[in-house]
């Protein structure tokens, strides 16, 4: 069965982008618009990991992740924040992982995204 792979993130392009590449890849995707959707997405997908942006309207994406850790049934759902936030430099110099969270720089290339996957998949 795909594992299925929540996309959250306020830009639309983003969004089917992602969703594109991903669905190609294999993997079933589930996407919402802002951190209120993100939330409600989990609890009805239940997804195998979560692709999520940190500035998004309602709730921004570090409280959606703070908020998944702190319940039981979605504490070890895996998070990778994409984000502009950091750049692709820090990322390299800090390593993919930053406060026990996995880093995605925007912009960035399918093939990276797919390596963060695996390794956030295990």
């Amino acid at each position: 069965m795909a594992k299925t792979i929540l996309v959250a993130d306020d830009e639309p392009r983003i969004v089917q982008l992602v969703d594109s590449m991903l669905s190609r890849a294999g993997y079933r995707v589930v996407s919402a618009a802002n951190g209120r959707e993100a939330l409600e997405r989990v609890a009805e997908a239940k997804p195998d990991l979560i692709l999520l942006d940190i500035l998004m309207p309602e709730i921004d994406g570090t409280v959606v992740a703070q908020t998944l850790r702190e319940q039981e049934d979605t504490s070890a759902i895996p998070v990778v924040f994409l984000t502009s936030l950091v750049d692709g430099t820090e990322v390299e110099r800090e390593g993919p992982e930053i406060g026990g969270h996995l880093f995605l720089a925007k912009p960035f290339k399918f093939e990276e995204l797919l390596s963060v996957i695996k390794h956030a998949l295990g």
